[in-house]
């Protein structure tokens, strides 16, 4: 038979068949043989099809062999495996309480015990638990018990009990671990009565086999292993020995920004115990995805546990903080002013905006540990920025059975959407172009769109007091040389804020910044339908770096949020953002106006 007659590298069956046809027309018994008025093309097509089947399989076989073309979760997890990177598992959502015990005595001290359960629960009357992760003493100060800033995981405490044997295998039953929140002890055997606590390790360095450490790997349909040392790295267990692991299966993402707290359970027989609220939870996440394995796995085998360049802090912070949902790293030589020797690193939680101090102490210690000995890390909450957008869809009413609210309500699905899918990560662009063509898009019977853009910065502002503002838009700002000269009765501006209260001459009046044109910043308010200036050269603005200064003004009050808005007309129709900055799109900046026509 000769070789190569058949075309390997392609998996199509009537090819196949082909070939097989044009073999057999060679051959001295098949010349002129009817293949297809005879049983012999149904042969052809099994042997086709075997063929083409067998193709399919190995390509398959040979997908799975790579980290990058694994399709598997199984395949992806053991390739990573190889690389010491352990995916991310289910995290609980972590809350910070002030718990505060009125006994009916005075006891020396009250201990909250560990894994002491209160519960959380949402605006829409959903109830999940919170634990403990520690025992806690109190001791009183002035007559008051109150334990102070306590973290609380969401999550119900699992506990699995294994007896050791060579071919024991320590898998996790629950794919809704927390895997940082593991906790392994030994016993000798079922009827020892000391238990022995084990590490968690992630290096083998420095180990030898009196180590009682255990490692956590990645196993099959997201699910979690656990495994010991074999007596030359680690400690190895004895067949007969008693393994237990208690750990925290957990909502995720479901219990963020619960912030109502009861503890319906007594410590120590006391029942008085009043829960108040210092930081909603947060940091809750999902398990990590196929494809964030795919790509922050290569990335984190390199850091080798030691932190040099920005990607070793950004890959090893990734890993050792499962509870972070972004996270980039910058030279403080980048900064303003500069910060020579040091490392900024940046990151936003899960169901967070801000990190809390606790967090950011661990992330410092946890990096510190690893930077070399002349550079210092420094923890950073994230900026954010917003877009508003406008945008005005023309659509041809004869092309569509959609009502101009439903195609609103689609435009506006579609740009959120194309916002949580383009920006909401540091260094994430707005591209005007990509955009409008997300919304042209939406619906087919859409002609066109004008949409205008404009950067959002929120200040979180004390009121009552002189307060300044700085920061900086980080884009060139648009300047409106055609203005007139009363520029505060024009109604657009590159500057402008939202209404505040602002007091002059014992007047309250709903005012509002603005810029002159030339630079400067003035307050303005509209009385009686006129508008009227209430205050020139209150602060600048730089047109070309976009930064902006306002100087001590009080602010009687800015609204139920607390929160001023400062909008800002950028030159470029990209918005475009950098170093710890996240651009997002919200629904309470975005306007869509419909209007159809016949075509």
């Amino acid at each position: 038979m000769a070789n190569g007659f058949l075309t390997t590298s392609e998996l199509d069956l009537q090819n196949y068949k082909t070939s097989l046809k044009t073999f057999l027309s060679q051959q001295e018994q098949f010349k002129d043989y009817d293949f297809e008025g005879s049983n012999m093309s149904v042969l052809l097509d099994v042997l086709a099809y075997n063929t083409y089947m067998n193709g399919v399989y190995l390509n398959l076989i040979g997908s799975e062999m790579f980290l990058d073309t694994a399709q598997l979760r199984e395949s992806i997890v053991s390739h990573a495996k190889e690389l010491n990177y352990t995916p991310r598992s289910r995290t609980s959502a972590v809350a910070y309480v002030d718990l505060t015990i009125t006994p009916t005595d005075a006891p020396d001290s009250i201990i909250i015990p560990k894994y002491y359960e209160i519960n959380g629960r949402t605006e829409d009357n959903t109830t999940y638990f919170f634990t403990t992760d520690e025992a806690i003493v109190i001791r009183a100060n002035n007559g008051v018990y109150k334990a102070a800033n306590v973290a609380v995981y969401e999550g119900n405490i699992v506990k699995e009990v294994f007896i050791a044997n060579a071919s024991a295998r320590y898998l996790l039953q629950s794919a809704n671990v927390d895997i940082q929140s593991l906790n392994v002890t030994v016993k000798e055997s079922n009827t020892a009565t000391v238990e022995t606590k084990w590490n968690k390790e992630t290096f083998l360095f420095g180990l030898d086999n009196t180590d009682e450490v255990f490692f956590v790997q990645g196993a099959e349909d997201h699910l979690f292993e656990v495994v010991f040392g074999n007596g030359d790295i680690g400690r190895a267990l004895v067949d007969g020995n008693l393994v237990t692991i208690t750990y925290r299966e957990t909502n995720g993402i479901d219990a963020n920004g619960v912030e109502l707290f009861t503890a319906p359970n007594a410590v120590q027989g006391y029942t008085n115990i009043a829960v108040s609220t210092v930081t909603a939870a947060s940091q809750g996440a999902e398990h990590e995805t196929d494809d964030e394995i795919k790509f922050n796995a290569p990335r984190y085998f390199p850091t080798q546990n030691r932190a040099v360049t920005v990607e070793d802090y950004i890959a090893l912070t990734k890993q050792a903080f499962p509870s972070l949902e972004v996270v980039t790293a910058y030279g403080g030589e980048e900064t303003e002013p500069k910060q020579f020797g040091k490392v900024i690193v940046a990151a936003k939680p899960f169901g967070g905006t801000k990190l809390p101090t606790p967090l950011k102490n661990q992330m410092y210690n946890f990096l510190k540990e690893r930077s070399s000995i002349s550079i210092d890390p420094v923890i950073v909450d994230p900026e954010y920025f917003f877009a508003e957008i406008v945008t005005e869809v023309l659509y041809n009413i004869n092309l569509t059975t959609r009502s101009p609210r439903d195609i609103q309500a689609l435009v506006e699905e579609t740009v959120i959407q194309w916002g949580e899918d383009n920006l909401a990560k540091f260094g994430s662009d707005l591209r005007y172009s990509k955009l409008v063509k997300a919304i042209d898009d939406s619906e087919a019977a859409i002609i066109s769109n004008n949409t205008q853009l404009r950067l959002v910065r929120h200040i979180e502002v004390d009121t009552g007091v002189p307060f300044r503002i700085s920061f900086s838009f980080e884009n060139e700002l648009r300047r409106d040389v055609s203005a007139t000269r009363r520029i505060y009765e024009d109604t657009t501006s590159t500057i402008e804020s939202s209404l505040f209260t602002y007091n002059l001459n014992n007047i309250d009046y709903l005012a509002k910044i603005k810029d002159d044109t030339q630079g400067n910043l003035m307050i303005v308010s509209t009385v009686n339908g006129v508008v009227q200036l209430l205050k020139d050269k209150v602060g600048t603005v730089d047109y070309t770096t976009g930064e902006i200064a306002i100087g001590e003004l009080i602010y009687e009050d800015v609204g139920i949020s607390g929160i001023l808005e400062i909008y800002g007309k950028t030159r470029k129709l990209d918005l475009e953002t950098n170093a710890n900055k996240i651009l997002q799109i919200e629904a309470e900046h975005l306007v869509v106006v419909v209007n159809g026509i016949r075509e």
